[in-house]
């Protein structure tokens, strides 16, 4: 997803890479957190996009300086997850 310059919202369904497996010792164990998250986000976005279709469908999506997890496109209008 991009903003063109008066900050309208341009809809990409690429689909990106997201962390898997990440090694950590016990103190960074609640450092975790993140691959859980993205673990999480993959099964989300695989079940949207059997629902919606892949081409509606787009994972970690920047808009301005903020980042939305997942965005669908459901005809004219999009839904935003974080």
């Amino acid at each position: 997803m991009r903003l063109r310059q008066n900050n309208e919202f341009i809809f990409n369904a690429k689909n990106r890479n997201l962390p898997k497996h990440r090694e950590y010792s016990l103190e960074e164990r609640s450092v975790n957190l993140s691959v859980r998250h993205s673990l999480i986000q993959e099964t989300l976005i695989k079940k949207l996009q059997k629902e919606y279709g892949t081409q509606n469908v787009s994972p970690e999506n920047r808009i301005g300086s903020k980042a939305i997890d997942v965005v669908v496109k459901k005809g004219d209008s999009f839904i935003f997850m974080r």
